[in-house]
């Protein structure tokens, strides 16, 4: 642990050093950064074997997989994104026909599924089939990832067998993230550089 720091400071600290990277990134340079992500993720021979995608609306600072998702959609598969349940406070998985056009606004600013759509059964959510992208603000070589501190993906990823991509601007990878056994891992990540795939998963 970096300087004995309690392990909630030292993720705090490490969730402002990655808000301060991605404002610093470059508003031109997102763009052909996140078609180099998503052209890693469609490579993929795990994405090419997946029935159905778990994905994510970014909100600003995250990569924008568009093309990944218009490619889901005309390739037949079938694409979920997440929505806000206000009565738990939680996020679950809804599968989309179109993307953007079946979004419409969401909680917090973000756009989501429209309510009429259903969502995922939970056999569809844990599925070995069901490939996930995974926002955060930071990750590390060994599949831990930070998240904004609302612990939403910690609970959709529980419980998940299907393989996990954390989905990041270069500039997020650290040396090491911050982890406790709630905090929910993945098994690769895509960046603008690279495809990492990680010597361990973090649970």
């Amino acid at each position: 642990m970096t300087d004995n720091l309690p392990l909630e400071e030292w993720k705090r600290r490490l969730r402002r050093e990655s808000r301060r990277r991605l404002e610093a990134l470059a508003g031109n340079a997102c763009l052909p950064a996140s078609v180099a992500i998503g052209n890693r993720v469609l490579a993929l021979p795990e994405w090419k074997g997946a029935a159905l995608c778990a994905g994510f609306v970014p909100v600003p600072g995250e990569p924008d997989l568009q093309r990944p998702y218009v490619e889901i959609l005309r390739g037949g598969k079938r694409l979920a994104l997440p929505r806000y349940r206000a009565a738990s406070q939680d996020y679950e998985m809804v599968v989309v026909p179109e993307y953007p056009g079946s979004l419409t606004a969401g909680a917090f600013g973000i756009p989501e599924p429209h309510p009429d759509l259903p969502p995922l059964t939970e056999e569809e959510r844990t599925s070995s089939r069901t490939l996930w992208l995974v926002p955060g603000l930071a990750f590390d070589r060994q599949g831990r990832r930070l998240g904004r501190g609302g612990g939403f993906y910690d609970r959709l990823l529980r419980g998940v067998a299907g393989f996990k991509i954390g989905v990041a601007f270069a500039c997020q990878m650290v040396e090491e993230v911050p982890s406790a056994l709630h905090d929910a891992g993945v098994d690769a990540i895509a960046t603008e550089h690279e495809m990492v795939r990680c010597r361990c998963q973090a649970t």
